[in-house]
């Protein structure tokens, strides 16, 4: 197995559990994690597309829903910064004609 695919399940696996501090300090009922909410006292510049990584009118639905939109925010945002990495790459490595 090349080295980038185990690379990429990985990143696909941490994605997955990233719902796992959601449950913890549900479950030992702690506080926000370090630096949660810290953005949010300064200007409104743009909305966020997951507002605390949860999807629009999941937020009173439950832990269960919480954590599948804490996975699946991960995932999207994984994307987002591979195709801008791929992006760039692709803008910096063109050869000029």
């Amino acid at each position: 197995m090349k080295t980038t695919a185990k690379l990429g399940i990985a990143i696909l696996v941490l994605a997955i559990l990233t719902p796992l501090a959601l449950f913890s300090s549900a479950y030992f009922k702690a506080g926000p994690g370090w630096g949660e909410g810290e953005l949010t006292k300064g200007p409104k510049l743009w909305k966020a597309l997951f507002p605390n990584y949860t999807f629009r009118g999941w937020e009173n639905k439950g832990l269960l829903y919480s954590g599948l939109s804490y996975a699946v925010s991960a995932v999207i945002g994984i994307a987002f910064c591979l195709a801008a990495a791929l992006l760039l790459t692709r803008l910096l490595t063109r050869k000029k004609r």
